[in-house]
Formats: C-alpha cells, sequence, structure tokens
C-alpha cells in the first residue's frame, strides 16, 4: 500500500540535515593514508571490495588493472569531480541566497535531491580512492603505473582529504543547517538577522573555495611527474631567498632597517654597517655564476677571485672582543657561506624554470621509490643550508656560538655529501626534454655537462666558509 503522507517542510529540512549529517560521517578519507586492519564501521560493499587491495595484498598489478585504474582516474578528472562543482553550485542556487536583502526560500525538494546526487558522487570518488590504496606496496615497481603510482596518488588523497575536512565539511555542518532553520516552523532563529548574514556569507564563500580547490585538484592530478618535483625545488628556492635576504639586511641595512635592529637593542648594527661603508666589502652578489659556461678556465678564475674576496675579509683578530668587534667576526662568518646559498640556489632555479625553457626532464616511467629518492636528497639539501643557520643564529643570540660551532661544523661535512648525492641522482635520472626544439646530446651525459662548473664552484665555496669556520673558531678561543 503506498504511502500518501507528503512530508511537510519540517520533515524536509530534518532529512536533508540527516543527509549531510550522513555525508559527513560516512567520508572516511583519513583511513586511506595509513596502513590498518580493518574497515571503516560504515563500509560500504564496494569498499569492502577494495580491501585486499587497501591491506596491501596486491603485490602489483596487472596490465589490465592499470589500464583499469587509469580509466577511473580520468573518470574522476573528467566527470566526477565536475559533476560534484555542479551539484554545490546547484546547491547553492536552490538555497535561494543570491539576494542579500530578502529573506530565503530555499527550493527544500531540490535541496534533498542535490544532497542525494553529491552523496553519490561521494561513494564515486572513495570507491576510486580506495581501488588504488594499495598501489603504495608496489612504490619500487609501478614505473607503469603513470598518474596512479604512489607519488602521485597519496597526494592526490590528501587533497581530496582536504576538500572534505577544510572546506565542505563547514557548509554541510554549519551553515546548510543554520540557514534551513530559519524556516517558519523553526521561530526560535526568527530574529537573528546577524545570524543568517554570517551563514549566507560564509555558505557562499565557502562554496566559492570548495569549486577553486575542486579545479585544483583537477589541475594538479593532470600535472607531470616533473612539474611536481618543480614545485616542491622552487619552495626550497624560496626558502634560500629568504635566507639570503635575511643575512644581507644584517650585514648592510637600509636605513629604515637599521633604526629598527638598533631600537630591539643591536647597536653594534651601526658600527657594522659603517665598517662595511667604509671597506666596500661587502658583495653578496659574488655566487651569482652562470654554470651554463663551458668555459672552466674562466669559471675556476671567477672561483679564485671570489676566494681571494672572502679572503681579504677575513683579516679582523679580535684577542680582545667587544660586541661591535664579535658581531663584526659572527657577520663575517654568516657572509661566507653566501656563495653556498646562491649557487644551490642557482641549481633549484634552473631545475624549476618552465618545462618549455628547461632541456631536460624525468623520465614519465621512473617508479614512485626513484623518484622520492631525488625529492628527499634535494631536501635534505635545503634543510642542512637550514640549520647551519638556524645553529649560528641561535648560537649568536644566546651566547653559545662555540658550542653551536661543532653543530655547524658536522652539518659542513653533511652539506657536502647532500649536494654530491642530489648532483649524482640528477645525473642518473634527468633526460633530455622532448618538449623543445634544442640541438642537445641525447645521453645521460646531458645534465653532467650542466652541473659540471657548478660543482666545482660548489667545491670552492664550501672551502670559503670551512677557512671563515677555522679563522672564527681560532679567534674566538684567542
Amino acid at each position: 500500500m503506498l504511502n500518501d503522507h507528503e512530508p511537510n517542510q519540517n520533515e524536509i529540512i530534518d532529512q536533508i540535515v540527516k543527509g549531510l549529517s550522513i555525508l559527513l560521517t560516512k567520508w572516511n578519507c583519513r583511513d586511506l593514508l595509513a596502513p590498518k586492519s580493518s574497515l571503516p564501521l560504515n563500509a560500504d560493499d564496494s569498499t569492502r571490495d577494495h580491501d585486499d587491495v587497501r591491506l596491501g595484498r596486491w603485490k602489483g598489478l596487472s596490465p589490465d588493472k592499470i589500464k583499469d585504474q587509469k580509466a577511473l582516474l580520468l573518470q574522476l578528472e573528467t566527470r566526477i569531480l565536475p559533476s560534484l562543482k555542479h551539484q554545490l553550485a546547484d546547491l547553492l542556487k536552490s538555497l535561494d541566497l543570491a539576494d542579500p536583502s530578502k529573506e530565503p526560500r530555499p527550493n527544500l525538494l531540490d535541496v534533498l535531491e542535490i544532497v542525494s546526487q553529491i552523496g553519490q558522487s561521494f561513494n564515486q570518488i572513495n570507491g576510486f580512492l580506495y581501488s588504488i590504496a594499495g598501489n603504495r606496496n608496489s612504490s619500487e615497481h609501478d614505473h607503469d603505473y603513470g598518474g596512479v603510482k604512489y607519488f602521485r596518488y597519496r597526494p592526490l588523497m590528501e587533497k581530496i582529504n582536504r576538500l572534505m575536512s577544510h572546506h565542505i565539511w563547514i557548509v554541510f555542518q554549519r551553515h546548510i543547517p543554520g540557514i534551513l532553520k530559519r524556516s517558519k516552523d523553526h521561530p526560535i532563529w526568527l530574529n537573528d538577522r546577524s545570524d543568517l548574514i554570517t551563514h549566507r556569507e560564509q555558505l557562499i564563500e565557502g562554496i566559492a573555495r570548495s569549486s577553486d580547490y575542486i579545479d585544483t585538484i583537477i589541475k594538479s592530478s593532470k600535472r607531470s611527474d616533473f612539474n611536481i618535483l618543480q614545485d616542491e625545488w622552487r619552495n626550497y628556492s624560496n626558502d634560500l631567498n629568504n635566507h639570503l635576504k635575511s643575512i644581507t639586511v644584517k650585514i648592510n641595512p637600509t636605513d629604515e632597517e637599521e633604526c629598527l635592529l638598533i631600537d630591539v637593542g643591536r647597536p653594534e648594527f651601526k658600527y657594522y654597517k659603517a665598517t662595511v661603508d667604509q671597506n666596500h666589502s661587502i658583495n653578496t652578489d659574488s655566487a651569482e655564476i652562470d654554470f651554463n659556461s663551458n668555459n672552466h678556465e674562466d669559471t675556476q678564475s671567477d672561483a679564485n677571485s671570489l676566494i681571494d674576496h672572502e679572503d681579504n675579509q677575513s683579516e679582523t683578530n679580535c684577542s680582545t672582543c667587544s660586541s661591535e668587534e664579535c658581531f663584526l667576526r659572527f657577520m663575517k662568518l654568516a657572509q661566507s657561506i653566501i656563495p653556498v646559498i646562491k649557487l644551490v640556489r642557482i641549481l633549484l632555479n634552473k631545475l624549476s624554470n618552465p618545462i618549455s625553457k628547461i632541456p631536460f626532464t624525468i623520465d614519465s616511467k621512473m617508479s614512485s621509490m626513484d623518484i622520492q629518492s631525488v625529492q628527499s636528497n634535494l631536501s635534505s639539501l635545503n634543510y642542512t643550508i637550514s640549520s647551519i643557520l638556524s645553529n649560528l643564529h641561535y648560537g649568536y643570540h644566546s651566547d653559545q656560538i662555540m658550542d653551536q660551532l661543532e653543530n655547524v661544523k658536522m652539518l659542513r661535512e653533511r652539506l657536502s655529501r647532500d649536494f654530491d648525492s642530489a648532483i649524482a641522482l640528477l645525473c642518473l635520472y634527468l633526460v633530455p626534454s622532448t618538449d623543445i626544439e634544442l640541438d642537445l646530446p641525447a645521453s645521460g651525459d646531458l645534465f653532467k655537462t650542466w652541473t659540471l662548473g657548478l660543482s666545482e664552484q660548489f667545491s670552492l665555496a664550501t672551502k670559503i666558509f670551512d677557512k671563515a669556520l677555522s679563522e672564527f673558531e681560532k679567534e674566538s678561543n684567542s
């Protein structure tokens, strides 16, 4: 017998709020990011079908399964995520929030239907993520996995989880229920106009952010492995820029910066700036060397000049160390690492150039493990430089420079290892780019040729730093 009862407005609102709550509790992407021995409590049948994959019981994928997963990824990019974006736009329209001057009159049946459609999109996204979650166990052998290799799918999962937990969750949990409960059958909400304005503004903003982030996910999913690495390299280069700026401000601050530094209790900056201005001895661009040059004799000459330049600046011997003299010595030590920072920045900037302007890339069939080895080596190099500077900074400001100097000396040894390891891996994995037409040798020696001069410069730059460390230690102990 058919039920002739038609739900009233309150019942529909309750169904909508309940539906939104179910969507939020059902979403459990975090479970995919860590190996576990059990499924989510509310896992559906499709989730259970993918449990073997999620728990790593698949040691590798057959060519057919790889093809299927790539097809699912394409569906996610071209159909599922775009549909979710449209559903969110339709949801906003059905809530009748376009005119802020009038009370909204949402089309509740449309809202209920759209919530159901969004639930289907969530299920499809979940199904895709569970289908690829076991690929972590193939990171050493996923050369042919393309966009579903472990290196690619983990950040994809993290982005989708962020979409749900940082954007959609707030809209569904707070703002839509807040607006719906203002109906005439919920009089407790009637007199709070400011509450409506807040919910309306934040809901519109939240859906806009969600839509933009969906576009970001789609765009990033289509990028190459090399493009993804380049994003990290740009971040490392920005870190080095900040370090250089910090050192430069301390070495030769502008008048405004000098006043700020003196105001916070560092009068020695005024003394140091006067010394620098008198001697004209600071040139923070001295390490900007074009390592594309084939003239290694000129490169050697430039490097020797750089060392001579630093030698001439390390003649201050303070047997009795006033605050100004200690600061001067410390700044000379900090200055001595500038060539190292700039040479690493040259490398990172070269690697992170747009693909249309760079003559090399990485093989698209590198495994996730190989890609991550390149990634971790350059990350370690960046971290080592940051750690050296942090130790110097802490040592000076805590009057424990000699204690920190021992840490710096150990980090200095790691610095060369990190650089050499990074260059070796890049020479091994970088290949000539096919996206630009250049008369280049089609061999693995391409990047080695590019970095030969840079490696020589780096070796000489570290000698400058070694010399400065040694002299600083002797002068401080005298």
